[in-house]
């Protein structure tokens, strides 16, 4: 049975009708910028480890879409769209690092041992359901990125959900 080593990263506060990953992770604190950048090279490490495999698990979230000129079921689509294209954003970003660090997909026989599943949420899982301020809805609009490695000894840097 395989030993799973697992990592959590959640950022949140992007702002309203923003989807794009690095310009959220670059107003981030330094700590949670080296918080990703470790679990980036923890899927690296993975990858160029010998009989390892990596699962990195990116979802991602909307605010409620309160616009009273939208109907309920446009409404959950613009949060379901939302949510998409922070995820394809926080996707290519993690392959666009690990294309750095260990080439590119076609060039690197490393690729087939990482498997990534993009996972939109719209507005399903609300941190707060009622928020009273933005802050309250940046913290609904955040990416989740979690990483499963194995066949690897453990990896020093675990960490958990980092605030932000």
């Amino acid at each position: 049975m395989a030993n799973w080593n697992q990592s959590l990263y959640v950022l949140s506060g992007y702002r309203s009708g923003e989807s794009d990953f690095g310009a959220c992770l670059a107003r981030a604190p330094a700590r949670d910028q080296q918080a990703v950048a470790a679990l980036v090279q923890r899927v690296s490490t993975a990858m160029q480890h010998p009989g390892a495999t990596a699962v990195l698990v990116v979802t991602a979230h909307s605010d409620r879409q309160d616009r009273q000129d939208m109907s309920p079921d446009q409404r959950r689509q613009s949060e379901l769209d939302a949510s998409m294209q922070r995820v394809v954003s926080a996707g290519q970003w993690l392959a666009d690092q690990l294309t750095a660090l260990v080439g590119p997909p076609d060039a690197s026989a490393t690729w087939p041992r990482i498997l990534t599943i993009r996972n939109a949420q719209g507005a399903a899982l609300l941190i707060n359901k009622t928020p009273a301020n933005e802050a309250q809805r940046a913290e609904n609009r955040r990416v989740e990125l979690q990483v499963y490695a194995s066949g690897m000894p453990a990896f020093a840097l675990d960490f958990e959900t980092l605030p932000n």
